[in-house]
Parts: C-alpha cells; structure tokens; sequence
C-alpha cells in the first residue's frame, strides 16, 4: 500500500500523519508503528513548495510527489542541495539520505509539454520568417526610402570596400556546392 502525500501546511501535515498511522494500525494491526515525517521545501520556476515525506518513502516517492506539484518528469529532474553528490538509486530510502527537517533544496527542470519542439516535425510553420528589425514587406514607399537612404549606401560601400574574400578552392564547374545559412539550415546547389 503505498499512497503519495503533498503537504502545503503545518495543519494538513499534522492531520494526514495522524490518518497515515490510523491507517497503518488498520493494515498491520498494531499501535506502535508511527510513521516519521520530514518536512521539506523545495525553489522551482521562482517559487517555493512544501511537502512532507514519510522516512519509510523511497527517492521515487519523492520524485512523484515532485512530478504532482510541478508537473515536471522524474527524467528530467535535477535536484540540487538536497545531498551530497547524487541522488540514490529510485528504490533508496528517504531515512537513508539523512535528511534534516526542514532542508531547502533546488529543483530544475522542463514540465511536461514546454520542451522545445523540433521545427522539421511541426505542421505548420511559415515558408519565411522574418527576422528583421523592421518589416517592409507592408511599406513599398519605406522600403524605398531605407534602400535609396544615402547614408545606407555609403555604409554598404564602405563595408564591401573593405571585405577581402579568400578563396581557398575555385568553384568546380557542374560539381554540387553546399550552402549553409546564418540559420544553419542546407540547401544543395548546382552550379551552372
């Protein structure tokens, strides 16, 4: 019987220990087991969370009560402060971690749903996107202007008089040609 336990505060905490051990006196039968509680708090995204674990729990116990208050897959938490150097295996007892109550810890991680997304296996994603400080593909008359802006011109001279190209090997004619952009996209070209 294993039932996961999120606590927000003191009074919560107080009442569900005493269900646990009416539990437990129900399920073994005896009046001497009484479960011990560590209260901990944890910092995530900015904020801060409460829960309490029983010493009896396992490190898994602690990353599913982690997963229901953050949302975040035990895959992919990274618990800092907790204990020195890693955390133990899933099935190591939270009694064996020698926690003291009370203990701040830091959780990292990406909730379910927020990961980062593959560009080439989304449906729909524009041909273009543009990423210019300033649109004028709805100005005709401002693009005009910023393309004929004396200033831009003289910059535009200024900066090509100053490039240097170094050839390192001459284009072969026929042969295909692998172009990379700034956006580290490929496209394949054949050269005429």
């Amino acid at each position: 019987m294993q039932a996961d336990i999120i606590i927000t505060d003191h009074e919560t905490a107080t009442a569900l220990e005493a269900v646990a051990t009416s539990s437990l006196e129900q399920v073994y039968g005896e009046s001497n087991l009484e479960e011990t509680w560590i209260r901990l708090s944890f910092s995530w995204a900015g904020k801060t969370y409460s829960l309490a674990l029983a010493e009896s729990d396992r490190v898994y116990d602690l990353k599913v009560a982690l997963l229901n208050l953050t949302n975040v897959p035990p895959e992919r938490q990274k618990i800092l402060g907790l204990v020195k150097g890693r955390l133990p295996p899933d099935e190591g007892k939270i009694s064996d971690l020698n926690i003291t109550p009370g203990k701040n810890f830091i959780l990292i991680g990406t909730p379910a749903g927020d990961e980062i997304k593959d560009p080439s296996r989304l449906e729909s994603l524009p041909d273009v996107v543009n990423d210019l400080d300033v649109d004028f593909t709805e100005n005709p008359q401002a693009a005009a202007r910023y393309k004929n802006d004396p200033r831009n011109i003289r910059k535009i001279r200024e900066a090509t008089a100053k490039l240097q190209i170094n050839i390192i090997h001459p284009l072969r004619e026929g042969k295909r040609l692998l172009v990379l952009d700034l956006d580290y996209s490929k496209q394949s070209k054949t050269i005429p």
